[in-house]
């Protein structure tokens, strides 16, 4: 199982600023099979996405609506579709290569294919794939520096060093031969990626949920607890985060500066908000979202003020579930 924030979903990667108002409509019903809980429209919306490009020649279109597909399909183990719908994408935007902008969607796309592949047992393709996405996020990189579009270039970066970290994992499992099935590896990303070193990969049982008591950031090793029960539960499906504590006034009294905090991810208006200061730290608190679009951010230390965040995906959202202490 891979959990990932929305930072680094595929999906929430893509270029698409020039989407067409009919594919826009579908990718909002491929937002709605998850709040519905209602798989069958699966394949009626991949049907409908393929008519956008054999009708209406949208082929980008079409490449978008199936990428959200195919990573919607891979959360909750429907790694056939999945396979299928990020292949179809990867294809489509290759075959718009020439435009920056769909290059630097096809990396997104065959990086969507190594996790599917990875999620698989399929090591050796999803390793062909994170390296074939690697470089093509490296072209796309230079490709938003040159038109000083830094916040894109900045996460091809973080993508990339999310991607070389599972590289090394494939390697490290191909090396061992395949896993038992009482065990696997779950990634656990920091937000944000500051180096590689950053990425969290625990060995942990599988089961209904996943047990979890120790893990390791780089060099280090950690003790993992719950905040509310004896022991802490991943829940399958769900997306998980670490943050590292840099500042006092956290909302939790138990977590001290070192600790990282594990959150889980989701709109809960009682939970938590976590954003960075002008140095790069984080910082956390409330959030509050405004009329015009943007966000209103209440640090939990008192002495900092209130601050307004003008993009809302530059805030992770959610609660804090445990605490990683220093082994």
């Amino acid at each position: 199982m891979i959990n990932l924030p929305s930072l680094l979903t595929p999906s929430s990667l893509l270029y698409c600023k020039d989407l067409q108002p009919d594919a826009k409509a579908l990718s909002e019903e491929c937002q709605e099979i998850c709040a519905e809980d209602c798989w069958a429209k699966v394949e009626q919306i991949a049907q409908k996405a393929e008519e956008l490009q054999e009708v209406g020649g949208d082929w980008i279109g079409c490449a978008v609506v199936l990428l959200r597909l195919g990573d919607l399909c891979r959360k909750v183990g429907k790694l056939g579709p999945a396979q299928r719908f990020c292949e179809q994408a990867r294809k489509i935007f290759h075959r718009y290569q020439f435009v920056p902008e769909q290059r630097y969607n096809e990396a997104i796309a065959t990086y969507a294919l190594g996790l599917v592949n990875q999620s698989l047992g399929n090591e050796r393709e999803a390793q062909r794939c994170y390296e074939q996405a690697l470089r093509l996020f490296e072209r796309a990189k230079k490709h938003w520096q040159d038109v000083k579009n830094t916040k894109r270039a900045k996460c091809c970066e973080q993508v990339s060093l999310w991607i070389e970290k599972l590289i090394e994992h494939v390697r490290y499992v191909r090396s061992r031969g395949k896993l038992t099935a009482s065990s696997h590896s779950v990634f656990i990303c920091p937000w944000p990626i500051v180096s590689q070193k950053e990425c969290l990969a625990a060995d942990l049982e599988v089961g209904g949920y996943i047990p979890v008591s120790q893990a390791r950031i780089g060099d280090h090793a950690f003790q993992v607890y719950s905040t509310e029960y004896p022991t802490l539960t991943l829940k399958p499906g769900e997306g998980y985060c670490v943050v590292k504590v840099t500042e006092r006034g956290m909302p939790d009294a138990s977590l001290e500066k070192g600790d990282y905090a594990l959150i889980q991810e989701g709109e809960d208006a009682g939970g938590v908000a976590v954003t960075l200061d002008q140095r790069g730290e984080a910082l956390f608190g409330q959030f509050e979202h405004l009329k015009d679009g943007r966000v209103r951010f209440t640090p939990s230390d008192p002495n900092k003020p209130p601050r307004i965040i003008g993009a809302p995906e530059d805030i992770l959202t959610g609660v804090i579930v445990g605490k990683l202490k220093l082994a």
